[in-house]
């Protein structure tokens, strides 16, 4: 159970600041390259911080990266809103 506490807090932090990131250098990189390059090293380091070795530490950080893409995918998703005519 700590294992998956640790997977979903490393994807929150990863997702955090990377975003934090991909913002910053809007201008010089595209958002999407900036993901796809930063999630994995830094969920590797963030499983290291947390004390994570081995075999463990490998399938956490894939495990992290992906839920990190997830989220960040999910939140940047563009939701187009309904406007309903009455016809009456």
């Amino acid at each position: 159970m700590t294992t998956l506490i640790d997977v979903i807090l490393i994807a929150m932090a990863v997702a955090y600041v990377v975003e934090a990131i991909a913002a910053l250098s809007a201008g010089i990189f595209s958002a999407k390259i900036v993901r796809n390059v930063l999630t994995l090293p830094l969920s590797l380091y963030g499983c290291w911080i947390l004390d994570t070795v081995g075999f463990q530490m490998v399938v956490s950080s894939l495990a992290a990266s992906f839920l990190s893409l997830t989220l960040m995918i999910l939140v940047n998703k563009v939701s187009e809103a309904r406007v309903v005519v009455n016809r009456r």
